[in-house]
């Protein structure tokens, strides 16, 4: 009788202390994620540090979290194997913290969110196990690797070492020095209109010299009519590693570099950052770039009819695009009337189709191959916008 009275009291105490442990605990769980404050770029390999503090007076003999990680993000697990899934396995006591620095790698490019992770864990003995969602609000942001020289298609100094030296020899609009008569090719805007009405004859103005050239890199997002329905990752991220890769060239060049883009990013519609020559102007496009989506926020017209007006004279423009429509011609028409120097690479699904692109525009042939995932996510998106 004593014995039966002894298993039973001791039966009663382990479950009244399960009720209390599943009280004690719930919600006492602290979570974080602590990344690298260093730039990452993508391919790189580094560490983030996972942190579980536990709040309440009972201990955790067991506990697991499942951290699903976003698309570019690995994982390396207790296992050794890379995983989209971080996998952490431990136990705490009351009141006591842990840090686990966990080894990630991250394999692709862009503004990398934290998902909810899945806890799990319970009383050790069996009776009480529970489950709650953790969130961290974390974010990091991986920018694009640069292209070997050999994959640009075109040397750098052909795209821009000429014009580093010719940039001694540009004209400040804001410096006038005189009238010349009108010559084949000079810019409409270029004419002084007082002087042709007193002689009769087109003249136009002339600037005295300045050591300013611009460089501006155009980022065509959009791959399809009509502009939401989807892209072509591959290629997408092609234009975006060539284009880090001329942008760094032409600031080491001393140039002003500048980025225009209908790619989407955090804000609406197009992206036009100005030019600058300071030397952490690169780092600032280098980010912007990292933080592109895989969506066009605007029509490719609309981002070169933006360009009009707002570009300083003799713009070399390096334009990158998958699409082509004829009011892209006409939009790209008007660019160079303005005066500038425009550069086409496009992909071969558009390359012999350039409709309406003004003669003596150099057209380079970008050589990439479309991922099928990409083209039948794309073709897809189209049958469900149709």
């Amino acid at each position: 009788m004593t014995a039966l009275l002894f298993i039973g009291g001791l039966l009663l105490m382990i479950y009244a202390y399960s009720r209390l442990w599943e009280t004690g605990t719930e919600g006492k769980i602290r979570y974080q994620i602590r990344l690298p404050e260093e730039i990452r770029t993508a391919g790189d390999e580094g560490e983030i540090w996972v942190v579980l503090e536990n709040t309440s007076w009972f201990p955790l003999p067991w506990l697991e979290l499942a951290q699903p990680l976003c698309d570019g993000l690995l994982a390396r697990n207790e296992d050794g194997e890379w995983s989209d899934v971080l996998v952490l396995r431990s136990f705490l006591l009351p009141r006591q913290r842990m840090q686990r620095c966990v080894p990630v790698r991250f394999a692709a490019r862009g503004l990398h969110r934290f998902e909810s992770g899945e806890l799990r864990y319970g009383d050790g003995i069996g009776l009480k196990d529970a489950y709650e969602k953790v969130h961290d609000m974390s974010s990091i942001l991986v920018r694009p690797r640069l292209l070997p020289e050999a994959d640009l298609h075109v040397r750098l100094d052909e795209l821009i070492g000429e014009r580093a030296v010719q940039r001694w020899y540009q004209e400040d609009a804001s410096r006038l020095q005189g009238v010349r008569s009108y010559q084949l090719g000079d810019p409409y805007k270029a004419i002084h209109w007082a002087a042709t009405a007193r002689t009769s004859e087109l003249m136009i103005k002339q600037f005295e010299t300045t050591s300013q050239a611009d460089f501006c890199v155009v980022i065509n997002g959009q791959f399809f009519e009509p502009f939401w329905t989807g892209s072509i990752h591959a290629l997408l991220e092609h234009e975006i590693r060539a284009a880090a890769t001329w942008l760094q060239a032409a600031a080491e060049q001393g140039l002003s570099i500048s980025l225009s883009t209908n790619a989407g990013w955090t804000g609406a519609g197009s992206l036009h950052i100005p030019p600058n020559d300071r030397p952490d102007h690169f780092e600032t496009l280098l980010a912007a770039l990292g933080g592109l989506s895989h969506r066009a926020a605007a029509p490719f017209e609309d981002l070169l009819g933006e360009l009009r007006g707002r570009l300083r004279d003799r713009t070399t423009l390096v334009i990158f695009t998958a699409h082509w429509s004829p009011s892209a011609a006409l939009a790209v028409e008007h660019l160079r009337a303005e005066g500038h120097t425009i550069r086409i690479f496009a992909f071969p699904r558009v390359a012999d189709s350039l409709h309406g692109l003004p003669p003596g525009i150099p057209v380079t042939v970008l050589a990439v191959e479309e991922d099928e995932d990409d083209a039948e996510q794309a073709t897809l998106d189209q049958e469900v916008s149709a």
